[in-house]
């Protein structure tokens, strides 16, 4: 949580570079594991299908581990927050209850205006021109 707006941020991404080094460092000891096994025994198909999942269940388990405690050194924030609407909308989303508490809720006057101005900045629609018995999307020329 955002402890300075008290509100709850979306979760930073580890970088391209931090990925790559987690995969690297998950994947080597597997393939090494796999390798030692298979020059020192012989086994049937069947064993060996087994000792591979068993080696990727592991991994696999270890990964998300090692992920979850390494999430305070994530540095990115996430795809869907690469431009300022993004993390607002992600932002308002994630704390929309606390946001409307902290206003003493809405109403419809407040939600109206805030859907005419939202119409009219994306259509680049004059304001005059949206009006409730607006047709929409046809009285307002959008297609």
């Amino acid at each position: 949580m955002g402890t300075q707006i008290g509100l709850e941020l979306p979760k930073l991404a580890f970088s391209s570079r931090m990925e790559a080094c987690l995969a690297i460092a998950h994947i080597t000891p597997a393939v090494a594991l796999i390798v030692l096994i298979a020059s020192k025994l012989r086994f049937d198909a069947g064993i060996w299908l087994l000792i591979l999942f068993m080696i990727a269940a592991g991994t696999l388990i270890v990964w998300v581990g090692t992920r979850s405690k390494l999430q305070s050194v994530a540095t990115n924030l996430p795809r869907r927050c690469d431009t300022v609407r993004g993390l607002v909308k992600s932002i308002v989303s994630r704390n929309f209850g606390i946001l409307c508490a902290g206003i003493g809720g809405w109403n419809d006057r407040e939600v109206w205006e805030a859907l005419r101005q939202l119409i009219a900045d994306e259509t680049s629609t004059n304001l005059e021109k949206i009006m409730p018995d607006t047709p929409f999307p046809d009285g307002l020329g959008i297609f």
